[in-house]
């Protein structure tokens, strides 16, 4: 399973490209989840992955 870089805040719907809207994400799970605000359905087991409150 790769890891990308998953934007808190889509970059479509006013997130900015910093380090501080950066999250690791599943390939996979990053595309299940979109350009969705809610973080759409990922399921993220790792501490170091858990969803932004």
């Amino acid at each position: 399973m790769r890891y990308e870089v998953d934007h808190v805040i889509p970059r479509n719907r006013g997130g900015t490209d910093d380090l501080s809207n950066k999250r690791a994400s599943h390939r996979t799970c990053n595309r299940a989840k979109s350009d969705r605000l809610d973080g759409g359905p990922v399921l993220r087991r790792s501490g170091s992955l858990a969803r932004p409150r």
